[in-house]
Order: structure tokens, then C-alpha cells, then sequence
């Protein structure tokens, strides 16, 4: 049995009570990407009014938009640093457990000097795990894909989280397209999160789950393995029920 999350970057740009109400029940739980309107600090106020109605298992997507924990502008990395570390202080005091970061990614300048944010990346992750385990909640790290992605691999995310108590949030999409995803089904142990969505093969997009390249059938087989919430990330809540659908037929 696989239960199922929805996670909508879009939704960010709605009221949290809108998106609460329109959320499907089918669904176990909601990632909240923490921007725009969803920003934690904004809102929580309003969320400890409402969130108590329902019985979604809340979860946090940290901010990711114009972040970069991995920037040589050291203005602009600390900047990111603080912006993550003020969305788990944020979500800590509301009582939600589990948030997941992005290891940042290569700018024009550190396409130079690769292993210099590299180990500003680690760094960050360093001083974002330590906050975790002191307001007591999960930290993950999403494996990325892309040219200028830093965490692509199994072995870059041991080293960036070597350490720390933090674990791997493992997007079976970025994954695939990284020709990844054998290698990370071998992390069992320290996944504690999943992501899924399609993709047309050379780039993430989020897609309807069924419409594009994933392999499904192996990503389905990883699902039941793992054990653990399938996170379904896509551009709508439509196509997130869709996914969900197109996964429950193959479990």
C-alpha cells in the first residue's frame, strides 16, 4: 500500500484556505512549498486556525525559488541560508516535521570552480541539519538533475550530507533522467522521502505522470520497495490525481 501526497509549485500563488478546501481526500497529505502566498511566516497564523480540520500529513517543500545555498556570491548564499533556516523555524513552531532542500546549483561563475560550491553546498547542508536536530524535525536533500545541478548522484549526496543526520528526499524523476535511478534504489536506507512526476526526457517538467518518458513500471516497483509516501509533483491538482490513479492502477 503506497499512500499518496500531493505537491503543486502553483498552488503557492492561491490562499492556503482555498488550497485546503480543494485538496482531494484521496490524497494522505499536501507538500506545502513554502513561497508566494505559502510563505510560512506569513501564514501562520492562519494555519493553525484551519490546519487542525483536516487530517492531511503536512509536509514542507522549503523555498527554492531565487535561492542558492551553493552561490560563490557570498551575500547571496547566506541570504538563501537564511531564508530555508527561517521557513523550519517557522514550520518547527507550527508543528510540521518534515522539510526538504535543494543542494543549489552551478551560477555562470561556479561553472569555474565546481568543487568551490560543491563544499559551499555541503557547508549550508552542515548548517541547515544542525538547525534541524535543534528544533527536532527531518531534514532531506532532493537529488537534482540538470547541467548545473549539484547532487546528481548517490555519491555526491553522501559526501554533501556526510556528517549530519540529514537523509535523501529522492526524486525518481531527476533521477531517471540523470540514468540515476538504479543507483539511488540502492539508498534504501537513508531515503526517508520520494518525489515523482514525468518528464519528455531531457528536462524535468513536472509532467502528468503517464504522459512522458518515465519508466513507470520500475519507478512503480521502487515505490513498493521504499515503503514510503509517494509525493506526486505536478502543475496541477488535476494532473496530480491523474498520477496518483495511473500509479494505484500498477501497485
Amino acid at each position: 500500500m503506497v499512500d499518496f501526497h500531493l505537491s503543486c509549485a502553483s498552488l503557492s500563488l492561491r490562499g492556503l484556505a482555498d488550497v485546503i478546501e480543494s485538496i482531494p481526500e484521496s490524497f494522505s497529505g499536501w507538500q506545502i512549498v513554502a513561497e508566494g502566498r505559502h510563505n510560512l511566516r506569513s501564514v501562520s497564523a492562519e494555519f493553525r486556525d484551519i490546519a487542525g480540520s483536516y487530517s492531511f500529513d503536512f509536509t514542507v517543500h522549503a523555498p527554492f525559488s531565487d535561492i542558492n545555498i551553493a552561490s560563490l556570491n557570498k551575500a547571496i548564499r547566506l541570504s538563501s541560508v537564511t531564508e530555508i533556516a527561517d521557513c523550519i523555524r517557522a514550520g518547527a513552531d507550527l508543528g510540521l516535521q518534515k522539510f526538504v532542500i535543494h543542494p543549489g546549483m552551478h551560477s555562470v561563475l561556479s561553472s569555474a570552480d565546481r568543487e568551490r560550491a560543491f563544499l559551499l553546498s555541503r557547508e549550508s547542508i552542515k548548517a541547515l541539519s544542525s538547525l534541524a536536530e535543534s528544533t527536532g524535525v527531518e531534514l532531506f536533500v532532493e537529488n537534482m538533475a540538470g547541467k548545473d545541478a549539484i547532487g546528481t548522484t548517490p555519491r555526491e549526496l553522501r559526501l554533501l550530507l556526510s556528517g549530519t543526520k540529514t537523509g535523501i528526499c529522492l526524486d525518481i524523476s531527476h533521477a531517471a533522467l540523470e540514468g540515476q535511478l538504479v543507483a539511488f534504489s540502492a539508498e534504501e536506507r537513508v531515503v526517508g522521502m520520494v518525489h515523482i512526476s514525468d518528464n519528455d526526457g531531457s528536462r524535468d517538467t513536472h509532467a502528468r505522470i503517464g504522459s512522458g518518458k518515465l519508466e513507470l513500471g520500475g519507478a512503480v516497483q521502487l515505490l513498493k520497495k521504499l515503503g514510503l509516501p509517494a509525493v506526486i509533483e505536478a502543475g496541477s491538482v488535476e494532473d496530480a490525481i491523474h498520477g496518483m490513479n495511473a500509479v494505484s492502477s500498477m501497485l
